[in-house]
């Protein structure tokens, strides 16, 4: 059974670091879902996650408009994930 770490994000310096660590997890069958807090960050997360665009185990989710609040873009991630388990991680909000 997989799991999937939920990252909202704005794009800070921090994200590769958590994508790392989701990654890197002794628990293999792990899944990575970044949830972009909006249009002005887009430019950002691209740039941090285009090194990972052929790796099935992370998708990005862009949300159209910064919605401010790390639990509602959280739980734009829970609508898609099909995973067994669940875990979230957090990057700090500023670059």
């Amino acid at each position: 059974m997989s799991a999937t770490v939920i990252i909202p994000t704005t794009g800070s310096r921090e994200l590769h670091t958590a994508i790392q660590s989701v990654l890197n997890q002794t628990y293999k069958d792990t899944k990575c879902y970044i949830v972009c807090d909006g249009e002005n960050y887009y430019g950002k997360v691209r740039t941090i996650t285009s090194e990972y665009l052929g790796d099935k185990r992370i998708k990005v989710c862009y949300l159209p408009e910064n919605v401010g609040a790390v639990n509602t873009a959280y739980s734009q991630g829970l609508f898609q994930i099909d995973s067994g388990y669940l875990a979230n991680s957090q990057t700090p909000r500023t670059a």
